[in-house]
């Protein structure tokens, strides 16, 4: 009997036979896990420029924000506006919104969604969300990697 102690993570499809073989060969009570891939890095930069971008240039509720609220504020946001899509919805399922108390009971701490656990999928539809957030609130991109509106012109 192998025991399998250590975690294996397989790359599909370069790894598929590995991972076939890996199942067939661990012991019962084993478990197997698919998940969709995550988000790159790449990924991960893009929002948080975008929610730095966000931060220097918009307010709410008449006050700036750093960049962490407008992250959380953002999540939520995106959240809400995309619980019924068709493609991304679903990953909502189960993933509420939790208000408790502080440990010291002196005020209450919200619980929400956090972009670490984003699949691919939910990161590229979050970095859309906040294109079209930022072009409704007049948001300048500073990220490089975006050739401006104006390249494209025909002249």
């Amino acid at each position: 009997m192998m025991i399998v102690s250590e975690k294996q993570v397989f790359n599909i499809p370069q790894l598929r036979r590995r991972a076939v073989e890996a199942v067939q060969t661990a012991s019962d009570g084993c478990l197997v896990e698919i998940l969709p891939p995550s988000k790159s890095r790449e990924q991960e930069s893009r929002y948080h420029a975008m929610l730095g971008d966000i931060a220097r240039q918009c307010t709410h509720l008449n006050e700036a924000q750093d960049a962490e609220t407008w992250k959380r504020l953002c999540v939520d946001q995106f959240r809400r506006d995309t619980l019924t899509d068709p493609d991304i919805g679903g990953y909502w399922k189960g993933k509420g919104l939790r208000i408790i108390p502080a440990l010291d009971g002196s005020r209450i701490v919200v619980l929400g969604e956090q972009t670490r656990k984003f699949p691919r999928k939910v990161a590229s539809a979050f970095t859309t969300w906040l294109f079209a957030f930022g072009a409704e609130h007049g948001v300048q991109w500073s990220d490089p990697t975006v050739v401006p509106i104006e390249a494209y012109a025909v002249t």
